[in-house]
């Protein structure tokens, strides 16, 4: 009997360098839909911003009551436009793994095809995340269960794509952990640059979206790496079954 070796698959590193590449490589295609993105979420956190704070000196009462309410708007606009987004950037990444050029219309007609059936498991894999992002540690559990549910509502037929995501991916979760660790770890000073921003005008404080966004989805198109290595590996893995109980 043949002995069976063990296979080596990439690493979160390569993972991440990977979605790194299908994001650089595909930037223009993905500021179409970034630029709105974040023009709106800008316009709406200096209006927030505003309304609650104003002239009041910036004690953490104030500041709190602000950070919540921009969560809560950023929560509602990512329910209502992330699909998009989520979508575009699963096409270039599929189009980046599988050596296909990517196209503005082509990520257009794949984002608007896939709106429907993404809307609701990319709302409930957010709230999840977002609310459990309060108390971080449940926000984290939630976000590696959940990292597969858009690139699964967007190329499989599953009924609960949150509960193919939890699935799939088991044995990959330390990846996407280490995965989401560096954006994680940015994140924590975001907070202030939106601050600093928010008072330098709308189109500052776009741009520090901006650039928050192309951390976001550099994560997204990373997941979607493990994503289609993992799917791939179930595949074949299910092929060598199926030959080995051939007769013969």
């Amino acid at each position: 009997m043949a002995k069976k070796t063990k296979t080596s698959r990439p690493g979160a590193l390569t993972h991440l360098g990977h979605g790194l590449a299908a994001v650089s490589s595909n930037l223009g295609i993905l500021l179409f839909f970034m630029v709105p993105y974040a023009f709106l979420t800008a316009g709406i956190d200096s209006w927030i911003f505003q309304s609650i704070v104003g002239n009041q000196e910036l004690i953490q009462p104030v500041l709190l009551k602000a950070a919540l309410a921009w969560e809560g708007a950023g929560l509602l606009t990512e329910i209502v436009v992330g699909p998009l987004v989520a979508a575009a950037t699963i096409y270039v990444a599929r189009s980046w793994t599988q050596k296909r050029p990517a196209s503005l219309s082509g990520s257009l007609n794949f984002a608007l095809n896939r709106y429907r059936k993404m809307w609701a498991p990319h709302a409930g894999a957010q709230v999840s995340i977002r609310l459990g992002m309060l108390i971080i540690v449940p926000g984290i559990l939630f976000l590696l269960q959940y990292a597969f549910v858009d690139a699964v509502a967007a190329l499989e037929k599953q009924k609960w794509p949150m509960r193919r995501s939890t699935k799939l991916t088991r044995g990959r979760r330390k990846t996407l952990f280490l995965i989401f660790l560096p954006v994680f770890l940015i994140s924590q000073g975001v907070i202030f640059a939106d601050l600093w921003a928010v008072k330098q005008g709308v189109g500052m404080l776009a741009l520090i979206h901006l650039g928050e966004m192309f951390m976001s989805l550099v994560m997204l198109a990373s997941f979607y790496m493990v994503y289609e290595e993992r799917t791939t590996a179930i595949a074949e893995a299910k092929k060598a079954r199926a030959e080995a109980d051939l007769p013969g």
